[in-house]
């Protein structure tokens, strides 16, 4: 879980955050801008850590 929780903050608060909740059904992850969602890159690191950890399916 070490990796997962590096992986929320590698662009900023809350991108990883909101990232994770989407993938988990509680909510989307729409934000307004200053905030963005964080990229496609990090947000494939982030959903490869989840499924290692078996958090999500793949």
């Amino acid at each position: 879980m070490l990796e997962v929780i590096d992986l929320l903050f590698a662009e900023g608060n809350p991108g990883g955050i909101k990232y994770v909740l989407k993938e988990l059904g509680i909510c989307g992850d729409t934000m307004r801008l200053p905030l963005v969602n964080v990229s496609e890159g990090t947000a494939k690191r982030i959903y490869q850590a989840l499924a290692d950890a078996e958090v999500v399916n793949l």
